[in-house]
């Protein structure tokens, strides 16, 4: 059986975390457990494996809000990018029009 280690996540070392990153690259949050210490703290946590060790990977609630934080910045910029596609579509569609429509300015019988 694998020694259990319970760290925290802003104690990890960067090999640690790196490997966290790698097996979450699109984060922790739908991965999260929670659990209540031997002192009644009430936590989150990561359940992380590795080839020698079993961790539990707390999150405190700073670190918690700072994830939900980029998370919503992550999906206000997706937003922003998505009503910037279309606006961008549509204005192009615009330009079309007024190329293919360009003919119509012109007055044939004044030239």
């Amino acid at each position: 059986m694998k020694p259990r280690i319970i760290k925290t996540i802003g104690n990890l070392d960067p090999e640690l975390y790196a490997m966290l990153q790698e097996k979450f690259p699109l984060g922790y949050e739908n991965h999260l457990i929670s659990f209540t210490e031997k002192a009644g703290k009430y936590c989150k946590a990561i359940p992380f494996e590795t080839e020698e060790h079993s961790y539990l990977i707390k999150i405190d609630e700073a670190q918690e809000l700072v994830t939900e934080s980029i998370n919503d910045a992550e999906e206000d910029l997706e937003e922003a990018s998505h009503m910037l596609d279309i606006i961008y579509e549509e204005k192009e569609s615009e330009n079309r029009e007024d190329i293919h429509n360009y003919d119509d300015l012109f007055d044939e019988d004044a030239l």
